[in-house]
């Protein structure tokens, strides 16, 4: 496993109506196993927050969470900044 993703620690609760999703202070979370995603394999920890009980991942916090091609965001800003247009 990737030693950047088996150190990963949540910074909040992910949930909107858990007391820790805005405050994290006192926040508890146990580790919840594991999965392995099918766009890249990679083993992908979860973790569940002891207040609230709900279940989720390191992905939920990571900026290609709602990305269905996580692969194309790099190379879509360089055309971007390089004006590139599509006719």
């Amino acid at each position: 496993m990737d030693r950047t993703i088996a150190s990963f620690v949540p910074p909040h609760c992910p949930r909107s109506r858990c007391r820790y999703h805005w405050n994290a202070a006192g926040w508890r979370w146990k580790r919840h196993g594991s999965y392995t995603r099918q766009a890249s394999p990679t083993e992908i920890p979860r973790f569940r927050c002891c207040h609230c009980g709900a279940t989720f991942s390191s992905q939920t916090f990571h900026t290609t969470y709602y990305l269905k091609r996580p692969g194309l965001q790099v190379p879509l800003l360089y055309r971007i900044d390089a004006g590139s247009g599509y006719r």
